[in-house]
């Protein structure tokens, strides 16, 4: 399994809403489990604070390197040698990608091979009753 959070923010100090989409595999076209939480408030955003903002949103544990965590960012983590830039399908901007609990290289190549389709999510507006 293989399970992508990432967090909506609405302003500066909330409120958030945080998603974990699950896929079987590396390769899937289609989720297999969706969870959302909504999060009144938040810490102000701070370059480089990933722990006092996001983290408390995602709320994961990475005990004895038992979970993998890979990180995926539109722009580059400073100058943060453990960060591999990838390219997908035919574009021309990378990402970066780090990660904790596996080599960085590993995840870097699956995050490459990640179907690049659209999701199955329908969804028109998480902040709509």
């Amino acid at each position: 399994m293989l399970a992508c959070v990432d967090v909506d923010y609405q302003g500066d100090e909330g409120p958030a809403i945080a998603s974990c989409v699950v896929y079987k595999d590396w390769d899937s076209s289609e989720s297999h489990e969706e969870r959302f939480a909504f999060i009144l408030r938040v810490a102000p955003y701070a370059p480089g604070q990933f722990h006092e903002r996001e983290l408390p949103c995602i709320l994961h544990r990475a005990l004895n390197e038992e979970i993998h965590v890979i990180g995926i960012a539109k722009n580059p983590f400073g100058d943060f040698h453990g960060q591999r830039r990838v390219l997908r399908g035919r574009s021309h901007k990378p990402l970066f990608v780090t990660a904790a609990g596996m080599d960085v290289d590993v995840a870097a190549e699956s995050v490459r091979r990640m179907n690049g389709g659209p999701i199955s999510l329908q969804r028109k507006s998480y902040w709509t009753p």
